[in-house]
C-alpha cells in the first residue's frame, strides 16, 4: 500500500524528470512514510512511497525480475499472492522477496499483459518491460486504488494524486466545469475517466494502458456490465456465495502488521467480523461513537456483538471540536469535491486507529451496493420498473388488453404514482440550481458553468428497474464516492483499508444469480441476511439500517463558520463548502 509516481518519455529521461518525481514523492509522503525511492532508466522514472504491510524487511520497490528487464511499482495488495506464488514456484520461478507484489513480475513473464486477470486484490501499478520498451499501467477492477495521468511536452506522468501532477508537472491547468457542476448537483463528480482538472485523466477501473514510443493503447479488461445474470436457478447458491465471502475475508486478513475490523452495528461489518473470527482466534474491532449523541451512536449494539463473538473491542469517540479540527486536515489531502459529510468522521477513525497501532483495517463497504441494501433505492427501482412495464400494454388493440391494463394499474397504483426519473432529477437539483447562477466562473479563461439540467444517462430502460439503480450504484457511486473517499482519507493517515465485499470473485458470483433469487422485495439485503443467519444474532439481522451520518449540529457548525472564497452568496450547504474548499486548494485566493 503506497503512493506511486512515474514519468514516461519516449525520447529520453532527463534530470528534470527525476527531480519532478522526487518532488511528487515528497508531497505525498503520508501515503508511504516507511520508504521513499526514485529509480530511472532512459525512458521511465519510477517513484515509490512505501507503506509496509507485507514483506516488511525485503519488499522495497521498485521490484525487479531476475535479469532486471522488468521493473514494477504498485500501490495496493494482491490478496491471493500465496496461491499465485506457490503455483509459480512449481513452474520453476524463484522469488527474492516476501512481497505480495513480486508475483506480478513472474506472472507477466509467463502470461504477458493477460496476467492481470489472475490478480485478486486492489491495485494501481506501473510495469516497465525493457525487452519491448513498453510501459503498462493499470487500475484494479473496482477502482479501489486511484491512478491519474497527464500529457505534456515533458512526456506522460502517472500519479496516485491529482495535485502532485498539477503542482509539479503541468505549467497550467483549467477547471472541468461539468464535473464541478456534477459535484454540486450529485455531491461528487460522476465521470470515471475525467477529473475536475481538464488536463488530468483517470485510468478507468478495470483498465490498463500500454505506452510504447508515441503510441498509447487503452484496454478495458473487466467491467460489471460484462457479467450476465443466469437465466436458470442456481442450486446451493447461498453456500457458494458464503464460501466466496468467507475466503474474501480470510485472504484480506493476510498481513505482517496489526489488523482490525471497522465495526458498526450493521450487517456488513458484523458479517466481516464474524467470518474473521472463524479464521483467527484474535480479532480486533474498532467502533466510533459521538459524544452526547445517542441517535447516531452504534456502540452499544457493536459492543454487545463483539463481546458475544469474543472480538477484542476498541471504542473511538468524536466530538464537535474534533470535527472542526479534522475539516482542515482532511480537505488538504483530497483532490476532488466528494462532499460526503461522513468523511470527517472517517478521517477521525483512521487517525485514531493509527494511534491505537493498527495499520490495516477491514471494512464492510460495498455490501449495500451488492445486496440491495438501500430501502429508498429499492423503492425507486420498483417504481421505475412499474413504469417500464406499462409499455407492454400498448398499443391497446382489444378489450382484453384494456382490461389487463386496468388490472395492472390497480395492482400497482402506488408504484405508478409519479415519474421516478423526474422525481430523481428534482431531488438532485432542488438545492443547488440557484447557486449555480451565483458561483463565479472565473477559475479559468475558457470554462464556464453548464447551467442546464442534464438528463440522467446512467439508466438503461431495457433492464429491470431495481437492477438499473444498483448498476449505477456499483459502477459510479461506489467508485467515485465510497472507494475514492476511503483511499484518500485512509492513506492521508498512512492506513490501508480492505473491502471484502468488493472482491471481484464475490461480485461475479452475486451478479450471476438470477434477480428473483437475489432480490427480496421489502427486505433490503434479505439474501445476505439469510446467508448469514447462523453467524449473526437476531438483533443485528433485524436492526433498522443506520447511515454513517454524524450529528447534524457538527456539520452545521462547520458550514456556518466557513468563509467562502468563490461564492458570492452565503453558503448554506456542506456540498458548497467542500466544493469551494477544494477549488481554493487549486486556485488560492488572496
Amino acid at each position: 500500500m503506497c503512493g506511486i509516481n512515474a514519468v514516461f518519455n519516449s525520447v529520453k529521461i532527463l534530470d528534470l524528470h527525476r527531480d519532478i518525481v522526487h518532488k511528487m514523492n515528497q508531497e505525498m509522503v503520508y501515503r508511504g512514510p516507511d520508504a521513499q525511492v526514485v529509480w530511472c532508466n532512459e525512458q521511465v522514472v519510477f517513484g515509490h512511497n512505501r507503506l509496509s504491510i507485507i514483506g516488511i524487511d525485503d519488499g522495497a520497490q521498485p521490484l525487479f525480475n531476475k535479469d532486471k528487464s522488468i521493473a514494477l511499482i504498485c500501490n495496493g495488495e494482491i490478496y491471493n499472492y500465496l496461491e499465485l506464488k506457490n503455483d509459480l514456484i512449481s513452474k520453476g520461478f524463484h522469488f527474492e522477496t516476501s512481497s505480495d507484489c513480486e508475483v506480478m513480475l513472474y506472472l507477466y513473464e509467463e502470461l504477458g499483459v493477460d496476467f492481470i486477470h489472475q490478480l485478486r486484490g486492489m491495485f494501481a501499478f506501473c510495469l516497465w518491460d525493457s525487452n519491448s520498451n513498453q510501459l503498462m499501467v493499470a487500475r484494479d477492477r473496482m477502482g479501489k486504488k486511484p491512478l491519474y495521468y497527464a500529457q505534456s511536452t515533458k512526456g506522460v506522468v502517472f500519479s496516485s494524486e491529482i495535485k502532485s501532477i498539477t503542482n509539479h508537472f503541468l505549467s497550467g491547468f483549467s477547471i472541468n466545469a461539468l464535473e464541478v457542476t456534477n459535484a454540486l448537483k450529485y455531491s461528487h463528480p460522476l465521470d470515471t475517466e475525467k477529473t475536475i482538472i481538464n488536463e488530468v485523466t483517470k485510468v478507468k477501473p478495470g483498465e490498463y494502458i500500454l505506452l510504447k514510443g508515441d503510441a498509447i493503447q487503452k484496454i478495458r479488461y473487466w467491467s460489471i456490465d460484462q457479467i450476465k445474470r443466469d437465466k436458470v436457478e442456481i442450486i446451493n447458491v447461498h453456500e457458494e456465495t458464503y464460501t466466496i465471502l468467507k475466503e474474501s475475508v480470510d485472504i484480506r486478513l493476510r498481513s505482517d502488521v496489526p489488523v482490525a475490523i471497522l465495526l458498526s452495528s450493521g450487517i456488513d461489518s458484523c458479517s466481516v467480523a464474524a467470518l474473521a473470527k472463524k479464521s483467527r482466534d484474535e480479532v480486533h474491532a474498532i467502533t466510533v461513537g459521538y459524544k452526547d449523541n445517542g441517535s447516531n451512536d452504534e456502540r452499544k449494539a457493536a459492543r454487545k456483538f463483539a463481546k458475544e463473538k469474543g472480538v477484542i473491542y476498541h471504542e473511538i469517540e468524536l466530538d464537535q471540536q474534533d470535527f472542526k479540527n479534522y475539516f482542515e486536515e482532511y480537505t488538504s489531502v483530497i483532490d476532488e469535491p466528494v462532499c460526503d459529510v461522513a468523511a470527517i468522521a472517517q478521517w477521525g477513525i483512521y487517525k485514531k486507529a493509527k494511534e491505537l497501532g493498527f495499520k490495516v483495517l477491514l471494512s464492510g463497504i460495498g455490501g449495500d451496493e451488492l445486496f440491495y441494501g438501500y430501502g429508498i433505492n429499492n423503492e425507486f427501482g420498483e417504481k421505475w420498473e412499474a413504469n417500464l412495464q406499462l409499455k407492454q400494454f400498448f398499443p391497446l388493440n382489444s378489450w382484453k388488453g384494456y382490461l389487463a391494463l386496468l388490472n395492472y394499474v390497480k395492482n400497482n397504483r402506488i408504484l405508478l404514482n409519479g415519474n421516478s426519473k423526474t422525481n430523481l432529477e428534482k431531488h438532485f437539483t432542488r438545492y443547488y440550481k440557484e447557486n449555480f447562477l451565483k458561483f463565479k466562473s472565473v477559475l479559468s479563461q475558457n470554462s464556464s458553468f453548464l447551467l442546464e439540467d442534464k438528463e440522467l444517462n446512467f439508466f438503461n430502460p431495457t433492464k429491470n428497474g431495481v437492477d438499473n439503480v444498483y448498476q449505477y450504484l456499483l459502477n459510479e457511486w461506489l467508485i467515485n464516492n465510497c472507494f475514492y473517499q476511503t483511499d484518500k482519507l485512509a492513506m492521508g493517515n498512512s492506513i490501508e483499508v480492505r473491502a471484502p465485499f468488493a472482491d471481484n470473485l464475490l461480485i461475479e458470483q452475486v451478479m450471476k444469480i438470477p434477480f428473483e433469487q437475489l432480490y427480496y422485495k421489502g427486505n433490503p439485503k434479505g439474501y445476505l441476511k439469510q446467508m448469514m443467519q447462523h453467524d449473526l444474532p437476531d438483533y443485528i439481522l433485524n436492526m433498522p439500517k443506520k447511515g454513517f451520518t454524524p450529528p447534524s449540529d457538527y456539520i452545521k457548525d462547520i458550514v456556518t463558520s466557513y468563509n467562502s472564497k468563490f461564492y458570492k452568496t452565503k453558503i448554506f450547504d456542506y456540498t458548497h463548502v467542500l466544493t469551494d474548499k477544494v477549488l481554493s486548494n487549486y486556485f488560492p485566493t488572496t
